[in-house]
């Protein structure tokens, strides 16, 4: 039996939101260029070393850069695809819980890369909206399955 999504007027703007994290991507990479630069840590060394990062602020900062741009890259896919199940039947919580996430990861960057590792704790809000993602996203699969009670007899 054919299983039909129907996608809610306001999906767009899921879209629009999933898209950011792209946006997202792209400043802190500039971000992380920049700081490599000042710091002048070539490639293909992905940081400084310990000695540089302690003698040298702008070794340090770009190692934070570094670390809070790879960080984000670990936290991407569960955003991504949490926002996009999630706005399958609740559009405004994806789009509010996915920008959420984007504006704190914005905010843990600019924190972390003073040089000093606890500011990026300031961007921690972003942890909010994940966690809302995971829920809200497992909850829309849940509320899919139960509307389609044939979908789990169609595997066997």
């Amino acid at each position: 039996m054919p299983f039909t999504l129907v996608l809610p007027d306001a999906y767009p703007l899921v879209l629009l939101t999933a898209v950011g994290t792209y946006w997202l991507n792209f400043w802190q990479m500039s971000r992380v260029g920049r700081a490599r630069g000042k710091a002048g840590v070539p490639y293909p060394l992905a940081y400084a070393t310990e000695e540089q990062a302690k003698s040298n602020l702008a070794a340090m900062q770009f190692n934070c850069a570094q670390r809070a741009h790879q960080n984000t890259l670990e936290h991407m896919p569960f955003v991504i695809l949490g926002t996009l199940v999630t706005g399958l039947r609740h559009p405004r919580l994806a789009v509010v819980m996915g920008l959420s996430t984007i504006i704190g990861r914005a905010i843990y960057t600019l924190g972390y890369m003073t040089g000093d590792p606890k500011k990026r704790m300031r961007g921690n809000v972003h942890y909010i909206g994940t966690a809302g993602l995971l829920f809200a996203s497992t909850w829309t699969v849940i509320s899919l399955i139960r509307e389609s009670p044939t979908i789990l007899t169609s595997l066997f």
